[in-house]
């Protein structure tokens, strides 16, 4: 497995105003392991929605092939990115963002959203 310090990430700092987030979740209880969009209309009875709030996020790029890119992009931020830089964790959850394409493709985009306080 490569390991996460190997790789280059790119980030930036992100204002986002509120957006609200429908789909479905496997688990009733908790949104982990759920597939949201971003919408601005109603889904089907059985979806789910969240009021995602306006945050300043740190975005972190992955590249390369999922589940490996995306566990070795956390990988980094817990054991470089936040280390080096100062920010107070935000008061909403993380989010992974997951770009159209092959997700088994080498140059696959994805995402890691992390609220933060400036």
């Amino acid at each position: 497995m490569e390991k996460a310090s190997k790789q280059r990430y790119s980030w930036n700092i992100v204002t986002k105003e509120e957006a609200r987030l429908a789909g479905v979740s496997d688990n009733k209880d908790e949104w982990q392991h759920s597939v949201m969009i971003v919408s601005s209309r109603s889904l089907q009875s059985d979806s789910r929605e969240y009021q995602l709030p306006g945050h300043t996020w740190a975005i972190i790029e992955c590249r390369g092939q999922v589940p490996q890119a995306i566990r070795n992009g956390w990988r980094y931020l817990k054991e470089e990115w936040m280390l080096r830089h100062s920010f107070q964790y935000g008061e909403c959850p993380a989010a992974e963002w997951y770009g159209e394409g092959n997700p088994k493709d080498e140059n696959y985009v994805s995402q890691i959203w992390i609220p933060i306080n400036i």
